[in-house]
């Protein structure tokens, strides 16, 4: 099973030998995408802010 990007490419457990900082990356660029940014700007005015770095990439 495999999820889109905003990119329009795919991932999957293919990409699980991506490093951490690639996935953070990723992560980082999602964030800046106009929904994620809208999502996050009415949430903050909804006194429910996110942290910048509460979105991390770990390792399992």
């Amino acid at each position: 099973m495999s999820a889109g990007s905003a990119s329009g490419k795919s991932f999957s457990a293919a990409n699980a030998d991506m490093t951490v900082e690639e996935c953070e990356n990723m992560i980082q660029g999602s964030l800046r995408t106009p929904t994620v940014k809208f999502l996050r700007e009415h949430l903050e005015k909804s006194g429910c802010g996110i942290a910048p770095n509460f979105i991390r990439a770990v390792i399992v």
